[in-house]
């Protein structure tokens, strides 16, 4: 169960735009993998929706997202668009166990890039080939 006790989604999957909201949700993932399939939503009133099933003209103010059964044996992966950023705490429930984690943002006023390393490395059969890593600091908009 994943859910904010103090942000909201944008309504699925039509936004209202008479209400505020502080994020907008773009995915559920298991490594590479969408689990919009087999995602659920459900509302203020305890309705539940299967995301698969709704149309553009639906437009549901969702309180929690819920996958019954969840397993993953890769990195999961909750993508949202915060529209208010630096506001919204995230809660996730698995097993009779939470963790809630922040969105934290900052208004930077230098912009520096510490480190651009590219290289390749042999991981048992893998290779893994041209990586670039970069380490921003500060930076409020970048663009290669």
């Amino acid at each position: 169960m994943i859910s904010s006790p103090n942000a909201g989604w944008t309504e699925f999957l039509t936004d209202n735009a008479d209400t505020f909201d502080e994020m907008k949700f773009l995915d559920i993932k298991c490594g590479e993998n969408s689990l919009k399939d087999q995602l659920r939503l459900i509302d203020f009133e305890n309705n539940t929706y299967n995301y698969n099933e709704l149309t553009e003209q639906d437009s549901i103010d969702v309180q929690k997202l819920f996958i019954q059964d969840y397993s993953c044996n890769e990195t999961g992966y909750l993508s949202d668009y915060m529209i208010k950023a630096g506001y919204a705490t995230i809660m996730f429930e698995y097993s009779n166990q939470n963790m809630t984690v922040r969105d934290y943002a900052h208004d930077p006023i230098a912009c520096v890039i510490k480190k651009v390393q590219m290289f390749q490395q042999h991981v048992g059969d893998w290779i893994l080939d041209y990586i670039t890593i970069l380490e921003v600091n500060g930076c409020s908009e970048l663009s290669f």
